[in-house]
């Protein structure tokens, strides 16, 4: 099919006068490309022939305001329209055809007016084109006539801040070729992602805070030199998307100043511009660095904190288990051995002294929660995410070290494995309790009647 489109290109091409018309549907995402020439009588029936050799889908031929094959109405000199429709998003790898760079560059012109940054969302690569010029150099942000990897700040595309406006908000599309075509619209698009808000056609609020409208004819933008300024200054603060918040607000702040003092801004202006932002960029990181590196200091010593917490949780607890494990061992001794084994009231009130205090620890465990020291922690730990997010997104390598340290996560593991083994003990405890009590009315009667209960009652109380 690729083959197909390229040979009916360089076809149509070879006739005399052809013309070349792009239309967009931007709904149905298509690129309608018509080529049209005139034909002589003679020539109609071979190129019918040669045109249906083809069989290329998504093809439409008229003559004459006929289609092709029903045209009778034919004359000594005939028009014919090609129209080939084509997606004009087309898959990594597939490429956008036209006859001659002219036609690339109008279709160009209309794209970027009509197609927004979020449409290139999920794409790598530049959209890929076909000319069959030699030599030909094509010079587009978005268009490449090889595979070439698209250079858009993410931000653009992923924030819905930015990604509904249009591509033509780009400087770097700005060229001598079309200067002329694209100066207004393109700082129109500028002024509209870096400014805070758009109050008509033409006038912004560069700042809120700062009360600062710019009107658009304020911008002497006659001078292609202004665009390559805006570019660097577009790269400058959408370069990074973990930055690019704090350097928008330090320019909107001093154009805002600027558009104060003055009533004309021009590109040495915004020159000027760029260098104040850059050097109040720098002055802020350096304030910034002085914060982070406390905030790691402190990071470092709360996490510390949580594992000397962790391991005095998992003291307590282990400690805990061990003191009612010999309250209730030598309860249950003192009961069973030193008293008479038939004082069946001792054993039973024993029995229920032991059952009523396991049930009463855990009634108060459901209510704490059985994972309230590992849980308590781990809420810790999202706190000092929540009061680390500068740090986080600076020095993400450092945090994750810290969080996946063996130290933490093991010791970690280690609580939340203590707090369970808790729980199914007192529960065995509490089972074997009742057990126990149901032994102690059913004694007399097991012992005479099971032999195997008799000997083992015998063995352990001789």
């Amino acid at each position: 099919m690729i083959t197909l489109i390229k040979e009916l290109i360089k076809y149509v091409d070879a006739f005399d006068d052809v013309v070349g018309r792009i239309n967009i549907d931007s709904k149905e995402k298509n690129f309608i490309y018509i080529l049209e020439f005139k034909i002589a009588e003679k020539e109609l029936d071979s190129f019918k022939e040669k045109i249906n050799s083809y069989k290329i889908n998504e093809l439409d031929i008229t003559c004459n305001n006929y289609q092709l094959e029903s045209c009778k109405e034919t004359k000594e000199i005939n028009t014919v329209v090609v129209t080939i429709k084509q997606n004009q998003f087309p898959l990594e790898g597939q490429s956008l055809y036209f006859r001659n760079s002219n036609d690339f560059y109008t279709f160009e012109k209309k794209f970027l007016k009509s197609t927004t940054f979020e449409s290139l969302k999920n794409r790598t690569t530049k959209i890929k084109i076909w000319i069959p010029e030699e030599n030909s150099d094509i010079d587009s942000p978005v268009f490449s006539l090889c595979e070439e990897k698209i250079y858009i700040p993410d931000i653009l595309i992923s924030r819905t801040e930015f990604n509904h406006n249009l591509l033509c908000a780009l400087p770097k599309i700005i060229s001598e070729r079309n200067f002329d075509e694209f100066k207004s619209a393109t700082l129109d698009g500028f002024l509209c992602i870096v400014s805070e808000r758009k109050i008509s056609s033409s006038e912004y609020i560069i700042s809120f805070e700062k009360n600062a409208i710019l009107k658009l004819n304020s911008i002497e933008k006659e001078n292609i030199d202004l665009f390559v300024t805006l570019n660097k200054l577009f790269d400058f603060i959408f370069d990074d998307d973990k930055t690019y918040y704090e350097k928008l607000i330090i320019f909107r702040n001093i154009f805002s100043e600027s558009i104060r003092r003055q009533g004309t801004i021009s590109d040495i202006d915004f020159k000027d511009i760029l260098k104040d932002v850059q050097s109040n960029y720098n002055l802020f990181i350096n304030d910034k660095l002085k914060k982070f590196i406390t905030d790691k200091q402190k990071l470092t010593e709360d996490f510390s904190k949580l594992q000397k917490e962790i391991l005095v949780n998992i003291r307590n607890i282990s400690n805990t288990l061990s003191q009612q494990f010999l309250v209730l061992l030598i309860t249950i001794l003192t009961t069973f051995i030193f008293k008479n084994f038939n004082t069946r009231l001792a054993m039973s009130l024993t029995v229920y002294s032991g059952i009523f205090y396991l049930i009463c620890i855990i009634i108060v465990n459901k209510v704490r929660g059985w994972n309230f020291d590992s849980k308590s922690i781990k809420s810790e730990c999202d706190d000092i995410d929540k009061n680390y997010q500068m740090l986080y997104s600076i020095d993400k390598y450092f945090i994750n070290t810290l969080k996946e340290s063996d130290n933490y996560k093991t010791e970690l593991k280690r609580l939340e494995k203590i707090e369970t083994l808790y729980k199914w003990l007192i529960y065995i405890l509490l089972w074997s309790l009742i057990v126990i009590l149901f032994l102690v009315y059913k004694h007399n009667e097991f012992y005479t009647q099971f032999t195997s209960y008799k000997q083992v009652v015998d063995l352990l109380l001789p």
